[in-house]
């Protein structure tokens, strides 16, 4: 039997197709992709100046109590009272703070009554077994200056002694004696000192 040697020879033009698109992909160079990263932003930071009052001003502290007897005497076993005044000073006011200590086997404390100007009560009580008094006042919206009659404490003396019976200002958080102007204490340094109360012996 003959053979025919080209009898595939139909099949070339298919087979160099294929093998011209194997050989293009294999020369085909390799592409890099670059992504492009934007820059990092700059972030100016933000000052934020916030003005305060600029024409506030310290107050002087000009302010002082006194303490007085209403009569000259105070007798033992007789009802006496005694006055608490403020001198602003130089001060205008608007709140006193009244915080008194006094010796209960000595005195009593038979009532308080607050004065005529500071006409907005905060505090007005007394203990006479721990020897306490306290008392606050003051004015809404308004100051006023000069000498003003904080309140009166009408006290009697249960027993005679010989050398004075003192009322003494208290000083620390929560009894703070003090006198203020707009929130500013203008109590001077020495601008409340202890009350010496004289007695008589008593009447016969």
């Amino acid at each position: 039997m003959r053979l025919t040697r080209f009898k595939n020879i139909k099949a070339a033009p298919v087979f160099l197709a294929l093998l011209f698109l194997f050989t293009a992909c294999q020369a085909q160079p390799e592409v890099v992709v670059t992504e492009k990263v934007a820059p990092a932003a700059t972030v100016t930071p933000v000052v934020v100046v916030v003005e305060t009052e600029k024409d506030w001003q310290p107050v002087e502290a000009t302010a002082e109590f006194i303490l007085e007897l209403e009569d000259e005497t105070a007798r033992v076993g007789e009802e006496f009272v005694v006055h608490v005044v403020v001198d602003t000073g130089n001060q205008e006011v608007d709140m006193v703070q009244v915080n008194l200590n006094f010796d209960p086997g000595v005195l009593e404390v038979v009532e308080i009554q607050g004065g005529d100007v500071l006409t907005v009560l905060l505090q007005s009580e007394f203990d006479n077994e721990k020897g306490t008094i306290d008392y606050a006042a003051g004015l809404l919206g308004e100051t006023v200056g000069g000498e003003i009659e904080v309140m009166q404490i009408k006290l009697e003396a249960l027993q005679e002694v010989t050398v004075g019976i003192p009322l003494s200002f208290n000083f620390g958080l929560p009894r703070e004696t003090s006198i203020y102007s707009q929130g500013q204490p203008v109590l001077k340094k020495d601008g409340a000192r202890d009350f010496l109360i004289q007695l008589a012996p008593a009447a016969e």
